[in-house]
């Protein structure tokens, strides 16, 4: 067995394969350096606030990025094949540590969540973690069972208990927004793999139901919907956040305040370097800024769905296709929240957001996406 894995984990011989795509690396980066320097705009005031110093936030996420690029640049030259092999086993462990948390002493609970360990002062979320080894593991799966992605009761059904129970042990955390996405994630596979629409349909259908039913069942979700309607209605409170970002946006008109100089973060807005760093961008950097960070991430989008398509085996092109689709539609969830658009969540902004685990989770996506850029022999045209 140890034999078998040591086999399995190898890095792939660089001559003979093409270097990873020069645009993909150029838009990360991009992105990264937009993402941090917006970050210490974001969270300077605060992190003086609470007596860290200025730099706090900022140094703790230049670190965290760092180790992701140290993890990207790993993954980028392992034989891929190992995650296939192993995806379960992966998507086990992950799971394990979900459950972890819960276990008195290892599981730190924080505003009535129960979804962090912390060690040596450092906090990790692994709910983060179901979204890459979720993705590996139904990518193995459609991939295993492409000749019969439609039959209900020996693909979708077993998938959806994985993807089911995966969904409910983060909701036990308390965790809806990262329950929620984890599964519509899990629908976007669906859809990929060829599973037909009215199949797709019905899931969805009964998704809503439940997360309604979830939703009903906790009084504060309730309000966050309400509030998100007809945040005028209660300014102070339930509506606070999302009509104090909503003048921000406005304040930051066409070109914006200048880099440094909003006032959004100066109290206004608590933590804004956290789900709401956005907030401070569009005041800062204006429409022109906004626009800007929003093409960049429909690029990225484009470069990794391209690079998804050329793959040679459905595993590899859902796995391309997934991670970008992850890092995309988790990008315009936060701005859909951040501009009034859609409900309240607690996604974070890739590559903006403070937050350690999400840091490390999308560089490992984006190592994936470099590793895959590297083999774009096929063109796989009926997967899309």
């Amino acid at each position: 067995m140890a034999n078998n894995i040591k086999n399995q984990f190898t890095f792939e011989s660089i001559s003979s394969k093409k270097s990873v795509d020069l645009h993909l690396i150029m838009i990360v980066i991009l992105l990264a350096g937009i993402g941090a320097v917006s970050l210490f705009s974001a969270s300077w005031y605060f992190s003086l606030k609470v007596d860290r110093g200025p730099y706090y936030f900022f140094y703790r996420h230049l670190q965290f990025l760092g180790l992701g690029v140290i993890l990207a640049i790993l993954i980028t030259f392992i034989n891929i094949d190992f995650f296939e092999k192993f995806a379960s086993l992966i998507l086990l462990i992950s799971l394990i540590l979900n459950l972890l948390v819960f276990i008195p002493g290892l599981g730190r609970t924080i505003s009535g969540g129960t979804r962090w360990f912390e060690i040596a002062g450092i906090k990790f979320q692994p709910s983060e973690l179901v979204k890459i080894t979720l993705t590996i593991y139904l990518a193995r799966m459609f991939d295993k069972k492409r000749g019969m992605i439609n039959d209900m009761s020996r693909t979708i059904l077993p998938a959806l208990i994985v993807v089911g129970f995966s969904s409910w042990i983060i909701i036990i955390q308390n965790d809806f927004s990262t329950s929620f996405f984890v599964f519509s994630l899990s629908l976007i596979l669906l859809f990929l793999s060829g599973v037909k629409i009215r199949f797709i349909g019905i899931i969805s259908g009964f998704c809503l139901l439940v997360a309604s039913l979830v939703i009903m069942v906790q009084p504060y979700r309730i309000r966050r919907i309400l509030s998100w309607l007809s945040p005028e209605k209660d300014p102070l409170a339930s509506g606070y956040q999302v009509l104090t970002s909503l003048k921000a946006l406005y304040q930051g008109g066409f070109s914006g305040k200048g880099l440094g100089a909003g006032n959004i973060k100066l109290g206004p807005l608590p933590q804004a370097h956290s789900d709401f760093v956005f907030t401070v961008v569009g005041e800062e950097a204006g429409l022109i800024g906004v626009f800007a960070i929003i093409t960049l991430f429909v690029i990225f989008f484009l470069k990794g769905i391209s690079i998804a398509k050329r793959q040679d085996s459905s595993f590899k092109v859902l796995v391309g296709a997934g991670f970008s689709c992850a890092i995309f539609f988790q990008a315009m969830l936060n701005m859909g929240v951040v501009s009034g658009l859609l409900p309240p969540t607690g996604i974070p902004l890739p590559f903006f957001s403070q937050g350690g685990t999400s840091i490390l989770v999308t560089m490992i996506m984006v190592g994936f996406l470099f590793n895959l850029s590297r083999f774009e022999d096929v063109e796989v045209e009926d997967e899309f």
